[in-house]
């Protein structure tokens, strides 16, 4: 009797830990339903009898497969991956149509092979804020900079897939708006930067222009005082001492760094 208090325990640990976790109940719930199935059993081997010509002998099993495909589901909702949810949904239905479901593992291709559009589609929207970065500190006569970036925005917008084609209908959806990591109204001048430019280019003010001739006129100054600069930066070069060294992090935060191999240059 004492082993089987022992293993009543045991199953009495796995619930809790399961509970505990937040992600396991059907295993929980499994493993609670099997305390009071084998509560009556006198030795070991008699409850073992007993699960094994039950419907508890699969049922752990069971539990963990559909625990694992929801936690999977609510991490596809949280991506707003829709197609994906309905995959692992339309499983967990079959699983409990027919417990022999889950031997068959079709599904995770299914669902890896939408996660990949998904991927694609956030790819391409991160791209095009880097191409809008691009836009906003391009010079107005760098011809081959803006045709390079209405090029390349156009091919970002045709790499969007899923959750939809629409540029604008993803930059509404909250998982792509967390990807870029700006103010709200920085954010919403991105959006309409971006469509500017896929379907009109980059259309370049007289201001705007001006800023760039006089950029190049300031170029052409430094170029023509190269080696003046070039003297003031030797002499302040000779004013310093640089050093290098290996340094090594302490073993506490409230440790202190130490310097190895140090070497100092006048």
């Amino acid at each position: 009797m004492a082993k089987m208090e022992q293993v009543l325990t045991l199953y009495q640990q796995m619930a809790e830990r399961c509970e505990k976790s937040g992600v396991a109940p059907n295993q929980a719930r499994v493993y609670r339903e099997m305390i009071a199935f084998m509560k009556d059993c006198k030795t070991v081997d008699e409850s073992m009898l007993k699960i094994r010509n039950s419907e508890y002998y699969l049922a752990p099993s069971i539990a963990l497969v559909e625990d694992k495909i929801t936690a999977l589901c609510l991490v596809a909702k949280k991506n707003d991956m829709d197609e994906v949810v309905k995959v692992y949904e339309e499983k967990l239905e079959e699983i409990k149509r027919d417990a022999s479901a889950i031997y068959d593992s079709a599904f995770y291709t299914t669902a890896h092979n939408f996660k990949i559009r998904y991927a694609q589609t956030k790819n391409a929207f991160c791209k095009t804020y880097e191409i809008y970065v691009r836009a906003c500190i391009c010079a107005a006569n760098d011809t081959v900079e803006i045709k390079s970036i209405v090029k390349d925005m156009g091919e970002a917008f045709l790499q969007f897939d899923l959750p939809s084609s629409d540029f604008v209908a993803l930059s509404k959806i909250k998982s792509f708006r967390e990807l870029i990591k700006t103010s709200d109204s920085e954010y919403a001048n991105f959006i309409e930067k971006a469509v500017n430019i896929k379907e009109k280019g980059i259309e370049y003010n007289d201001e705007l222009q001006g800023i760039g001739d006089e950029a190049k006129v300031s170029w052409e100054e430094v170029k023509a005082a190269k080696e003046e600069i070039k003297a003031v930066g030797n002499h302040n070069a000779s004013l310093s001492r640089w050093a290098n060294a290996v340094v090594v992090s302490p073993d506490n935060p409230q440790g202190k760094y130490s310097y190895i191999e140090e070497e100092v240059y006048e």
